[in-house]
């Protein structure tokens, strides 16, 4: 079987010319495949709470992008 994966919550990036030409598609559409240990669900406020424990943990800072 080929392999599957599973849709979540995106961050769409896309170029202001494709919006001012009335579209968010361009030439190159490309998925971001997030290891599943990395992906939550932010549907409560226990999952954010969760999801910053991770963050913190892996290095992040509030403030610090990257």
């Amino acid at each position: 079987m080929p392999a599957a994966y599973r849709a979540a919550g995106w961050i769409d990036v896309f170029w202001a010319r494709n919006v001012a030409r009335g579209s968010l598609d361009g030439v190159r559409i490309v998925p971001l495949l997030t290891p599943p240990q990395l992906f939550f669900d932010l549907d409560t406020e226990e999952e954010w709470v969760e999801a910053e424990m991770l963050a913190k943990r892996e290095g992040w800072r509030p403030g610090r992008v990257g």
